[in-house]
């Protein structure tokens, strides 16, 4: 019968140290696995937000740049027409005979060919003019040049006072050298 105790007992403490391993097993290969399996998905979570975050500030860098770009188009379109057309020169030639009409100013004109290399697609050329006419005549007319839609860059200007000749009177005639750059596209 001690026997049968021992043996008992030795059964007893034997099935309980298989099941505490069996179930320490079970739970290393289904609990460690699932521990693993979360760790690459909470990885893969995190990979995910951050590409999310990247294409998200990319949607809104793009919609900052149009809604910039739709705030300046006015002034491309305005920057655009500053440009006098290399195919109507004459129409540039007769506002500015126009301006000189109008101010009482008599005056000469001068373009150089208008120059550009291949691969510019704006062209510079050098107008010179020479004009007479009372100083206040002279003055309008400048403001008028100024006031044009087109970009004129005068780079010298040199105003005289015209003496009389024999037999005038003096009138305050004054002579108008002007230098300008003009833009051409």
């Amino acid at each position: 019968m001690n026997f049968e105790k021992n043996n008992l007992k030795h059964k007893i403490s034997t099935n309980t140290i298989i099941f505490i391993i069996a179930f320490l097993v079970i739970f290393y290969f289904a609990i460690f696995t699932a521990i693993q399996d979360i760790n690459l998905l909470r990885a893969s979570v995190i990979s995910d937000k951050i590409e999310t975050e990247k294409k998200l500030n990319r949607e809104q860098s793009m919609s900052t740049l149009a809604v910039k770009l739709k705030k300046i188009e006015s002034d491309l379109n305005k920057l655009d027409n500053i440009f006098i057309d290399k195919n109507n020169q004459l129409a540039f030639i007769t506002t500015l005979e126009n301006i000189a009409n109008y101010n009482k100013v008599a005056q000469n004109i001068n373009l150089s060919p208008v120059t550009a290399t291949t691969n510019q697609r704006i062209a510079k050329s050098i107008i010179t003019i020479n004009a007479k006419g009372k100083y206040l005549d002279i003055v309008n007319y400048l403001q008028d040049i100024e006031s044009l839609n087109y970009y004129v860059n005068i780079t010298s200007i040199n105003i005289t006072l015209v003496s009389p000749t024999d037999g005038q009177t003096k009138q305050d005639l004054v002579n108008l050298n002007l230098s300008a750059d003009t833009y051409w596209k």
